[in-house]
């Protein structure tokens, strides 16, 4: 029998908003976090995708990013209008301050960051705001795909956006919420008033 693909963890778009809204923009290792989940949020990235994320990669003038994603697949993907000025601003206020080559995510050594050590910076920031979910980094990646098939992206251009060979991958990502069942079945129903 063929295993069924198993509905990926996502975080509601409020749960992100708690999530990079309470960091402290006063400390730069925080300061730095935010950017570096905001982008993972806003581009779907996979976290050894923001390990490698070098400035050379980010056309700030057009709101895109060049990708070097799994198997060597290279892709495009565009970022919200004004998240320009934030990473404009980030490479001054902290990177240009410790950054010993291009990534753009460093430590205060100014060493690349790690898969591993980005694992970490979440769980203890979760922890510290009391969000009582085991989370980890792709988890935004999944909820990016979610929230713009959500908000009605066409599969094949999510798919893109991933950088998914297959659609059956991005197709795991349909899975509906209560909350848009309730309102198709509010929209749809006959007896609905």
């Amino acid at each position: 029998p063929k295993k069924s693909k198993q509905i990926p963890d996502f975080l509601f778009v409020e749960e992100i908003q708690e999530f990079l809204n309470s960091y402290n923009d006063e400390k730069d290792d925080e300061y730095r976090d935010r950017i570096l989940f905001t982008i993972m949020y806003a581009c779907g990235l996979r976290v050894s995708e923001c390990v490698n994320l070098e400035w050379k990669q980010i056309d700030l003038n057009n709101r895109i990013v060049h990708i070097r994603g799994k198997g060597d697949k290279d892709r495009i993907v565009p970022f919200y209008q004004g998240f320009e000025k934030e990473l404009l601003e980030y490479k001054s206020k902290f990177w240009t301050k410790y950054a010993i080559d291009d990534h753009v995510f460093v430590n205060l050594k100014g060493k690349p960051l790690t898969s591993r050590g980005i694992q970490y910076l979440m769980d203890k920031h979760a922890k510290k705001i009391g969000m009582h979910m085991k989370l980890h980094p792709h988890m935004l990646r999944h909820s990016f795909a979610t929230h713009l098939l959500d908000n009605g992206a066409d599969i094949r251009v999510v798919q893109e956006l991933l950088g998914h060979s297959s659609l059956s991958t991005t197709q795991i990502y349909t899975h509906v919420t209560t909350a848009q069942l309730v309102k198709a079945y509010k929209k749809a129903h006959p007896f609905e008033k």
